[in-house]
């Protein structure tokens, strides 16, 4: 079957790899808030882990996604930097107390794909976690918020967290989000940077 490329951006994700690429350095920290299946993961201790140097922080409120997250970065990465990596299964609603001041959080909100439709992050929590990481993140820092309008809680978790952005200062934050407005529902992809 002959598909049709993209060469700058076929969704969501390669937005944000292509702003995540300009601005992540090693040495940076950064927390994965919602790990998953682990590709955010491997992505980020790939870009910010180099001769022990950089800090990862990978959360998830579901055990199998730690694992999961554990057994792909671990395979790709060299053993100095897996030492660099920790894991916590727990929700993002409190972050480990010596990520403070990190230079990058990661959201994939929703559910686990491949894993139970009926566990999915929820608005309430979502915002209460984005609260505390504007304040989290040090001056210069960026938040990545990946966003599933295809599900009830999801539309409703993603039309509450822009309605809380666009009330967040200017001075001291940047708010933007990406929509692939011609592809029914799909991922929204929304960036916070905190003013330097």
């Amino acid at each position: 079957m002959n598909t049709k490329q993209f060469p700058l951006f076929r969704s969501h994700q390669d937005q944000a790899h292509i702003m995540w690429s300009r601005f992540l350095k090693p040495g940076m920290t950064a927390i994965d808030a919602t790990c998953g299946n682990g590709h955010d993961s491997l992505y980020l201790a790939k870009s910010i882990l180099n001769h022990g140097n950089g800090k990862l922080y990978c959360l998830d409120i579901q055990s199998t996604a730690i694992e999961s997250t554990k057994n792909r970065v671990k395979t790709h990465v060299s053993k100095e930097s897996f030492h660099n990596i920790e894991f916590y299964n727990q929700s993002f609603e409190t972050f480990p107390s010596d990520s403070k001041n990190c230079d990058f959080i990661v959201y994939n909100l929703g559910y686990l794909p491949g894993g139970d439709k009926t566990i999915t992050t929820d608005a309430e929590t979502t915002l209460k976690s984005i609260d505390i990481a504007l304040n989290w993140i040090k001056e210069g820092g960026l938040i990545s918020v990946s966003c599933y309008v295809g599900h009830s809680e999801g539309k409703r978790e993603t039309n509450l967290l822009l309605e809380f952005l666009s009330h967040v200062c200017p001075k001291s934050y940047s708010v933007c989000s990406y929509d692939l407005v011609n592809r029914k529902n799909a991922p929204i992809l929304v960036l916070i940077q905190k003013a330097i």
